[in-house]
């Protein structure tokens, strides 16, 4: 598996920008594959939390299972496909100015 390592410097405080990362119904929003994000199954802040995404790849429209394999709040948050057409694993580590 390849691992890529992107790092960005915004402009949000750590635990506005944390919630907006960590609710997947925001995706739609900032990444441009999404076309429909929602939870199945969330329970408090936990891993193991489950949600569908609809995505956009080359003109046709893929169905991913996802769920959660990390929850720290205000510094990471990871999840994995559970689809069998794709394996991806997506982690975001979030450190504030300073820290």
């Amino acid at each position: 598996m390849e691992t890529f390592i992107l790092q960005r410097k915004l402009p949000w405080p750590l635990p506005p920008l944390f919630n907006y990362l960590a609710d997947v119904e925001n995706n739609v929003a900032w990444q441009s594959q999404v076309v429909e994000s929602r939870w199945i199954f969330k329970e408090g802040q936990r891993s193991r939390n489950t949600f569908r995404e609809s995505w956009m790849i080359n003109d046709k429209l893929v169905f991913l299972l996802m769920q959660e394999t990390f929850y720290r709040p205000y510094s990471k948050w990871g999840w994995s496909c559970l689809s069998p057409r794709l394996t991806l694993d997506v982690v975001f580590h979030l450190s504030g100015l300073g820290q």
